[in-house]
């Protein structure tokens, strides 16, 4: 079972319908989830995924969701007509020992755009009681 800082690579992560490289995803094609994982087995607690993701300038024009977590996951929409380089920060909580993912969803079907997935990680930041005193929304940052 995991527990503090969790680094992940792209291998972690597993391609609905894998286009070319580890981590590199090609938007073209019908709404769909273009990656989930890593599956890892955590304690309850409160649990942050920090995703690093570069987006094409076509893809930086779809609408992509990022969600963490386990039922119900957190989630937050990429900020459209964001081309270049992202850091998503997410936190979600887990109340039982269950496997986190995280799962990248292209909203509606696409014919250009590619997402790569630069790195990615998730960290414990706290404990179940602390979520209800402080819901934390996601975080985007553009990386210049």
């Amino acid at each position: 079972m995991a527990q503090g800082r969790i680094a992940l690579s792209p291998a972690d992560f597993l391609g609905v319908e894998p286009r070319g490289a580890a981590g590199v995803f090609d938007l073209t094609g019908r709404s769909r989830r273009l990656l989930h994982g890593p599956h890892t087995r955590v304690e309850p607690g409160v649990w942050r995924a920090r995703v690093r993701l570069e987006m094409s300038e076509d893809a930086g024009k779809r609408q992509i969701v990022l969600y963490f977590g386990v039922n119900p996951y957190s989630a937050i929409d990429l900020p459209y007509g964001a081309e270049g380089v992202h850091e998503v920060e997410l936190d979600t909580l887990v109340t039982t020992t269950n496997e986190v993912e995280i799962w990248l969803w292209l909203k509606r079907a696409a014919f250009h755009g590619v997402v790569r997935l630069l790195s990615a990680s998730i960290e414990r930041v706290g404990d179940v009681s602390d979520w209800a005193a402080e819901p934390r929304p996601g975080a985007i940052r553009a990386v210049k």
